[in-house]
């Protein structure tokens, strides 16, 4: 069993660079820097289990990562 996460933004792209934020945290993106997904490792260890079920994402806007 995985202990990750993965959050699909764009599934249906193809991703052409993958960025660690930070140990464990890494960011999907396509050519133009879209994002794509995020991945989060060892997310027992981050998060008290059944805490991240939830999420609430406002104000959430396209952006580019270069």
């Amino acid at each position: 069993q995985a202990d990750a996460l993965y959050v699909a933004v764009q599934p249906e792209k193809k991703v052409a660079k993958t960025r660690e934020l930070e140990p464990g945290v890494m960011l999907d993106v396509d050519k133009q820097g879209r994002i794509i997904g995020l991945e989060i490792l060892s997310l027992s260890k981050r998060y008290e289990a059944g805490s991240y079920k939830t999420a609430y994402l406002k104000n959430i806007k396209p952006q580019v990562i270069h």
